[in-house]
């Protein structure tokens, strides 16, 4: 899968993945240590774990990235994609068909938004939806799984 051109490595997003996982239990606490250990060692100075946290009541946790959108989109890919491959095929089936929040799945939601200041560039817009949309793409290629894209993506 092909990367955006030069508007994505000069554009500075962030990117909130959603996991429905709150570390309630070993399995879920390993899952996300993993994840975040995966999401540090892939950021590079391009790319920054800005924030993760775990939520027990709301078994949800979430990671938040920044910088160059290009890079973005392959680290956030990775973890979505990762958080998924951590399911058993049993647990994978048992998520198909759910709706009842926190528990859609492993990867709740995942938001790409651009990082300048008010008054937002078109090409910064652009970046940003680029980004979501490689991320999409790679979980629906990878994982086949529906994806709903909103926004610019």
């Amino acid at each position: 899968m092909m990367l955006m051109g030069r508007g994505m490595q000069q554009s500075l997003v962030a990117c909130n993945v959603y996991v429905s996982a709150g570390g309630k239990d070993v399995l879920q606490q390993r899952i996300l240590i993993d994840l975040l250990l995966k999401a540090q060692t892939l950021c590079c100075r391009d790319a920054v774990v800005v924030h993760a946290y775990a939520d027990p009541v709301y078994n949800r946790s979430s990671f938040h990235l920044a910088g160059r959108a290009d890079r973005i989109a392959q680290v956030g890919s990775i973890l979505a994609v990762t958080a998924w491959n951590n399911l058993t095929p049993a647990q994978r089936q048992q998520i198909v068909g759910r709706h009842d929040h926190p528990t859609i799945g492993r990867i709740d939601h995942v938001a790409v938004m651009p990082l300048n200041a008010t008054g937002v560039a078109e090409g910064a817009i652009s970046a940003a939806g680029e980004a979501a949309r490689y991320i999409g793409d790679c979980m629906q290629k990878q994982l086949d799984v529906s994806v709903l894209f909103y926004g610019t993506a």
